[in-house]
């Protein structure tokens, strides 16, 4: 994958309790990775490039946003560690394999000067938006000084979802154009070692990690299928009638 920009973030790891079943599970806080936890890769090369600026538009590419049901980030777990990185510069790559012009990246929207603005035609903003529901959860349970306590617990959980796409009119962030790629339903059953002492709660989630892991291995096989729907998506034809409409905007509101 040829890296057009960089940008590194830093993810916590979420630990702690939620219950699940049949609803999505809830949030936890942070602390810091573990070096043992699986990191997914996430890897797309765009195909043969159009001449450079070929395409008389101009983009650039916000960090990418993140919905979640419930109040738990998954994606801010050590195992989406890279997909903030990857997506970034994939779909930065995709515009310059189109032909387009980019400019940046900026560390956030407030940090794009006046002349930028002026400069620039679309924003290109993508929101991964995935929704999982955690069920059939079981115990191992051991007594502890005379209480209940698990040593183990198993469960089955199913992801789908969407990731979201958006063309803003760099000035006013005027929506332009809306997309939406789904995330195919997949399922995966997860077991986790939990240890000793903890308080029985039934239906209660001790540890996370191997429901993160599940659901980034799968996402990670959907990723190049996703960046390819999008790049089909971005129609050259279609930028140019979205650029003039941004310009007649821009011209409108004192531009």
């Amino acid at each position: 994958m040829r890296k057009i920009a960089c940008l590194i973030i830093c993810f916590g790891f979420f630990v702690g309790c939620a219950t699940a079943s049949p609803g999505p599970a809830t949030a936890t806080t942070a602390t810091a990775p573990s070096d043992a936890e699986y990191v997914a890769s996430f890897n797309y090369t765009a195909p043969a490039q159009a001449a450079l600026l070929s395409n008389k538009v101009t983009f650039t590419v916000l960090n990418p946003a993140y919905k979640t049901s419930g109040n738990l980030l998954w994606m801010q777990f050590p195992q989406f560690a890279k997909i903030d990185e990857a997506t970034k510069q994939d779909l930065t790559e995709i515009l310059i394999a189109k032909g387009f012009g980019v400019r940046g990246p900026f560390d956030s929207y407030d940090l794009i000067t006046f002349q930028d603005k002026k400069d620039i035609d679309l924003l290109l903003m993508v929101t991964l938006a995935p929704t999982i529901d955690i069920k059939d959860i079981k115990e191992e349970l051991v007594n502890d000084l005379g209480k209940k306590s698990p040593t183990a617990q198993t469960g089955n959980a199913e992801v789908s979802g969407a990731v979201n796409i958006e063309l803003r009119e760099s000035a006013t962030k005027e929506l332009m154009w809306a997309k939406s790629v789904p995330i195919k339903k997949f399922e995966y059953p997860f077991t986790s070692i939990i240890p000793r002492g903890q308080s029985y709660v039934p239906g209660k989630i001790y540890n996370f990690s191997p429901v993160v892991e599940g659901m980034a291995k799968g996402i990670e096989q959907q990723y190049l299928d996703i960046m390819a729907t999008i790049y089909n998506l971005i129609d050259a034809q279609e930028m140019a009638i979205l650029q003039k409409q941004a310009q007649e905007l821009k011209s409108k509101r004192g531009y």
